[in-house]
Formats: C-alpha cells, structure tokens, sequence
C-alpha cells in the first residue's frame, strides 16, 4: 500500500465536538482533532492499536477540569504557552513553550491550560492500548462535587490522585531549550525528547514509545532507513518530503503519516525553510 494511501493532513481533519464530555462548555471550551485513534469516526489514522493522538487547540484561559488518566499523557506544545497544572488541588504547574514535552505519569491529577495571550496548539499523545482513552479518566472527588453544584452531572469515576514531589515531576519534563544535538540522520540533527534510559533524552524514565526530533535546513535530508516497529511521523514546522519505493509524499504543518515497520524511507527538506519533524516511534 503506498504511504500517501495513510497521510493524515491535519487541514482535512474534522473537529469531534463529542472527544470530552466537557469540551464544548464555554468555560472549558476547546476544539480536538484527532489524526490517530479507534474511538473517533473524523479520525483519518484509525489502525493504531496502541496510540491515540490529538491535537488541542485553545483560546488563553481555555482548559478541562482537573482529571486523571489510568495510562501515561504526553503533552507536547506545538504553538502558544500551555500550563500543564497538576496535583489534586491543581497546586502545582509546569510550563510549556513550543516543543516542550510533559510526560505526565499515570494517575496524576492534572489539566492542560492555555496560558498565552493568543491560541495556542498543544499535541496530546495517549499511550494506551484503549480503545476509547476516556474510559481511563478519573476526577477528584470534591471536583465532581463542585461540577455537579453548578448544574453539571458529569459521569466520571471519582478516584484520588497518585502523589508525586515536584522533584519527582521535573525528570518528566523535558525543554526544547535543554535538548542536546544527540547526532545526526544523514544531514539532519536529532534531539531525543523521550527515549528509555537514554542519557541524551531529555526524559529516560521507563516508555512504551520513543519522541525524536529531527531538525533540517532547506536541501537537506535523512539517510534512508526502515524502521524496525512502526512509527509516526509529525511535522512540526516547515515541510518535508518522505521518500519510499519511488514514491514523494509531501508533508506540511501538524501533518501525520504512519511508516509500517520494515519500510524504508528518507526525508527531504526541499523547501525553502528549517523545518521540524517528531518521530514517534517504539523502543
């Protein structure tokens, strides 16, 4: 099958106005769109048995209630500034500029936070082989309390969060800032956000999966490879071209294309800019 037969434009990917229970409150308002998961018919990926990806977009002071997950949540800025506030009061706050990575740790109380002064993009990867993530989320129970107060009934499971130090937190937390030139692909730099037990990772705690960037200049390209597991590739910023059996599938900004694992490619920066692409791929 060729790749092109699996690119997900994200240009072409509807909003699923039903993703959260809450997503279209006007208070907690915000727009999903998902390039991979089962649950989702606007989904354009939907054979991924192990990975859910969405994509946030919010308007500042935008966000859930606070919430918990029964698997690990990656949070991944993409554009704006997002607070990622976490604890089972939301006492605590990481951060986000554009790449910036939270991994956060299952049953970690939490909610993602538009906290720039424009709209913001944030990429939220569900690291669960559940078919429908939100069949994992929990809420404090004094935070369904305070919903069903002012006339909100929503069905979820009231459960306490794991207690984590923010000591603890911070090596969950990797800044694009921070992120050694770990090597190269061909012409292209590689910086590791999440790669297990890996010292130039920026986060090597224990993963089902790996998050590579791979940073080109115009005319310049990755040594052709094939994957030994399957992978996903995000572009970031820029464009691309990927390159596979004769085949030129060009990808622009927030686009996904699925490689299966054994496939050789090769990705060409033939634009007239940087550009950034995310390799999500498996230990």
């Amino acid at each position: 099958m060729p790749l092109s037969d699996n690119l997900a434009r994200f240009a072409d990917i509807a909003e699923d106005t039903e993703a959260f229970q809450d997503v279209q409150d006007p208070a907690n308002r915000r727009v999903i769109k998902y390039p991979v998961a089962r649950h989702s018919a606007y989904s354009p990926i939907r054979n991924r048995e192990d990975l859910t990806v969405a994509i946030l977009e919010s308007m500042p002071g935008k966000g859930p209630k606070l919430h918990a997950h029964d698997y690990p949540e990656i949070f991944f800025c993409q554009e704006g500034r997002y607070g990622i506030v976490w604890g089972d009061h939301g006492e605590h706050c990481v951060t986000l500029n554009p790449l910036d990575t939270f991994a956060v740790p299952p049953g970690i109380n939490r909610l993602v936070m538009n906290t720039g002064d424009s709209p913001g993009t944030m990429m939220v990867l569900f690291d669960t082989t559940r078919r429908d993530p939100n069949e994992g989320i929990t809420m404090p129970e004094h935070v369904i309390a305070e919903e069903r107060a002012s006339g909100k009934d929503y069905t979820r499971r009231a459960a306490a969060g794991v207690p984590m130090t923010e000591d603890e937190v911070a090596e969950y937390v990797g800044l694009f800032a921070d992120l050694p030139v770990a090597g190269t692909d061909g012409d292209m730099r590689v910086k590791r956000v999440i790669r297990t037990g890996d010292g130039d990772a920026a986060i090597a705690h224990p993963h089902n999966l790996t998050m590579t960037l791979l940073e080109s200049d115009p005319g310049e390209a990755s040594d052709e490879s094939a994957p030994a597991a399957d992978e996903l590739l995000i572009c970031l910023n820029g464009a691309v071209t990927v390159e596979s059996h004769g085949e030129a599938v060009s990808m622009a900004r927030f686009d996904t294309l699925p490689v299966p694992a054994g496939t050789p490619r090769r990705l060409v920066n033939g634009s007239g800019e940087p550009a950034t692409v995310l390799v999500v791929g498996k230990p």
